[in-house]
């Protein structure tokens, strides 16, 4: 059975002239107690505050997920089917 496990390394927001809102963390692939593989993934978004607001500030912390998730999927993905083909 295959684990994954992680750790949010970094979280950062602002709210001055942008909206921004920075997203890192580090996941390890595990099996049996044994470290497969490691992987880093990270999702930012960045927006000009205008008129800031509290919808805006969720829009881009929801867009900033969707960024590490894009991000993570594909890494995840290509680390599996590589300890698979072991």
């Amino acid at each position: 059975r295959l684990t994954i496990t992680g750790e949010v390394t970094r979280v950062l927001s602002g709210m001055y002239l942008n909206v921004e809102a920075h997203v890192d963390a580090d996941l390890v692939l595990e099996q049996s107690g044994q470290q497969l593989a490691t992987v880093r993934c990270s999702g930012s978004t960045l927006q000009s505050a205008g008129s800031a607001s509290a919808p805006l500030y969720e829009d881009v912390f929801l867009e900033t997920m969707t960024v590490f998730i894009d991000d993570c999927i594909p890494k995840l993905t290509t680390q599996i089917d590589s300890l698979s083909t072991r």
